[in-house]
């Protein structure tokens, strides 16, 4: 793709010192993470910067990695220290060398909005780690901040004219879309994968029973035919719609064992009794209603044998059994999060592209 460099994250310290190695040699570009040492030789893990010629004009590149916890990254490997500091440390050297400096932020946009107001010298901020997006640079004092999303879907493009002082730039994102040739090479990494997912999850083993099956009658999901004949108008407006439909997209494209995918193209993926694969519970496939409303069960068992039924199982399961359906906001943004659909609404009381 071109990169210069890339600055390492959290998740690939987490993935142990043998990786990190193994990646920094492969890599046809400087991997970068200046406040990261080796925890046993006490050396940096990386150089702390590097300088390159673009459009005639040097930058300096630092990399910073943000601070984890032992839970994430384990400290008997890798030591990382304050990147204010190591900012504060670096960039007045790298401002003597260039007439850009750049840091490769993997700081979160908090913290890189943070890093631009205590860290002076420092030009252009790319921000990493989370899903959040500047359409245009955002100015910070004298430094640039821009953050691209994640999830691959989009490209940051920042041309600098000159000053950026003088607001002599301009910057834009550019997303994916259909009408972008598909790359050969990459796809053949994208085939190999999806054929690793499948001989995994396909296999027909305890492994894979991802949630525990014997649960609670009020954590019990029933699925969607259950909700049929008492809501047969909504339900027959639902099989219009693509979440009735949404495994069947997966199947097209070769992805329906695809953890990340399934999640959102089924019913309770990974919850006590929800749906495992295709093949041990079909009945729980495709986005129904109680993805968003909970599992409906009990409230099954309410409806069709009354209060008394659901008494025995105690009060608090008698209010779940009747105020059951409600649904909130943060049901929906679970998978139309801004990388997978940045134009989703979602407007309290209108249900028209849900059922």
């Amino acid at each position: 793709m071109g990169y210069h460099a890339a600055a390492l994250g959290e998740r690939e310290l987490g993935q142990g010192k043998a990786f990190i190695d193994s990646l920094i040699q492969s890599a046809p570009f400087p991997l970068l993470a200046a406040n990261v040492s080796d925890a046993e030789t006490g050396k940096r893990l990386t150089p702390t910067y590097e300088m390159f010629e673009v459009g005639g004009r040097s930058v300096g590149v630092i990399g910073l990695v943000m601070l984890a916890s032992p839970t994430q990254v384990d400290t008997a490997e890798f030591r990382i220290e304050d990147p204010i500091q190591w900012a504060r440390q670096l960039v007045p050297e790298v401002r003597r060398q260039s007439d850009y400096v750049l840091v490769l932020s993997h700081l979160g946009w908090g913290g890189s909005f943070a890093l631009a107001q205590q860290v002076e010298g420092i030009d252009i901020i790319v921000a990493g780690h989370g899903s959040h997006q500047t359409r245009e640079p955002q100015r910070v004092g004298s430094t640039l901040l821009v953050q691209a999303g994640n999830k691959g879907r989009r490209v940051g493009v920042l041309r600098i004219k000159g000053s950026i002082q003088k607001g002599k730039y301009e910057g834009e994102l550019v997303g994916l879309s259909k009408s972008m040739p598909e790359d050969a090479e990459v796809k053949e990494i994208a085939k190999e994968y999806q054929r690793r997912i499948r001989a995994i999850y396909s296999a027909d083993s305890e492994r894979n029973r991802v949630a525990p099956r014997v649960v609670q009658i009020r954590q019990k999901y029933a699925g969607a035919q259950s909700c049929r004949s008492c809501h047969m108008e909504i339900f027959d407006r639902w099989l219009d719609t693509k979440h009735a439909n949404a495994m069947a997209a997966l199947e097209q494209k070769g992805m329906e064992f695809d953890p990340e995918c399934v999640r959102c193209h089924s019913t309770g993926f990974r919850k006590s009794s929800g749906f495992i694969s295709m093949k041990r519970t079909p009945r729980l496939a495709n986005v129904q209603c109680e993805q968003c409303h909970g599992a409906g069960h009990l409230h099954l068992l309410y409806r069709q044998k009354g209060e008394a039924a659901v008494a025995s199982l105690g009060p608090v399961s008698v209010e779940r059994a009747k105020n059951y359906g409600k649904v909130r906001i943060t049901a929906c943004l679970e998978c139309h999060t801004v990388e997978r659909d940045d134009d989703f609404s979602y407007e309290e009381g209108d249900l028209t592209g849900i059922h």
